[in-house]
C-alpha cells in the first residue's frame, strides 16, 4: 500500500525578507517611543510597505489551497486528511480567556510560534493607533480600515488542535500566532498543511509585545 506523504514544514508560508524586516520597524519603533523618542518611532512606522503583508496574504491562501489539493481534502478548512478517521466536528468553544491569552503570549515571548516573527500586545497596539492615527492606524473591523501590518503583527492565540477537533482550551494547545498564520491554519489541522507541531520548538525570549508602553497609562 502507498503510503500518503506531505511535506512538512515550520509554518504554512514563511515571511519575505521584506516582512521580517516591517516586523523588526514596528519593534524598533515600540523601543523608541518606550524612550520617549515619538519623532523616531513615527518615522519607523512611516517606513512600512503595508503592500508586502497583502502579498503574504495572496500568496499564504494559494499555499493552503495547495496543500488542501494535495491532501485530497474536499473542505479545506474541515476535512481530515484521507487516512486520517475525521472526528466529529465540535461547536466552537467560547472565547479564550484574557489572562490565559497573556499568559502564552508571555511565555512565547510575543513571538508566532510558527513563523518566529516579533508580535505587539493588542493593547500596545491600541496605544500606537491612539499616538499614531495617521500612520499605524487600526480603526474598524466594519469598514477594514487598517495598516495591514497593525493587523498582521497584532498577537494572536491559535488551537494547535482545532477545538472544533477535540481539541482543549488550555495553555498546553495553545500557542502565540501572528495572524496570518492564526488565520490561514484556521481549524485545519498541522498535519493536514503539512505544517510541523510548533512545541516541538523552545519558544524565542526577549521581546514583550510593547507591554512597556501600557506602564503608567491608561488603554
Amino acid at each position: 500500500m502507498r503510503r500518503f506523504k506531505v511535506t512538512v514544514r515550520p509554518c504554512i508560508l514563511e515571511p519575505s525578507a521584506e516582512l521580517r524586516a516591517g516586523a523588526e520597524l514596528v519593534r524598533s519603533a515600540v523601543e523608541a517611543a518606550v524612550g520617549g523618542k515619538l519623532i523616531d518611532a513615527r518615522e519607523l512606522l512611516d517606513a512600512l510597505r503595508g503592500e508586502v503583508v497583502n502579498e503574504h496574504w495572496v500568496l499564504g491562501r494559494r499555499v493552503v489551497a495547495d496543500a488542501m489539493t494535495v491532501a485530497g481534502v474536499a473542505d479545506a478548512r474541515r476535512s481530515a486528511l484521507p487516512h486520517e478517521p475525521a472526528p466529529p466536528l465540535k461547536r466552537r468553544a467560547r472565547d479564550t480567556a484574557e489572562t490565559l491569552k497573556r499568559t502564552v503570549f508571555t511565555r512565547d515571548g510575543y513571538h508566532c510560534r510558527y513563523c518566529e516573527i516579533p508580535l505587539i500586545d493588542k493593547r500596545a497596539r491600541v496605544w500606537l493607533t491612539n499616538q499614531f492615527p495617521d500612520t499605524f492606524f487600526y480603526r474598524s473591523k466594519v469598514t477594514g480600515e487598517h495598516h495591514p501590518f497593525a493587523a498582521a503583527l497584532t498577537a494572536s492565540h491559535d488551537h494547535v488542535v482545532p477545538i472544533q477537533r477535540g481539541g482543549a482550551d488550555v495553555a498546553a494547545n495553545l500557542v502565540t500566532a501572528c495572524r496570518p498564520c492564526q488565520f490561514l491554519k484556521g481549524a485545519r489541522t498541522i498535519e493536514s498543511l503539512g505544517v510541523a507541531d510548533p512545541r516541538a520548538r523552545p519558544p524565542l525570549s526577549g521581546w514583550d509585545g510593547g507591554v512597556r508602553l501600557l506602564r503608567g497609562r491608561k488603554v
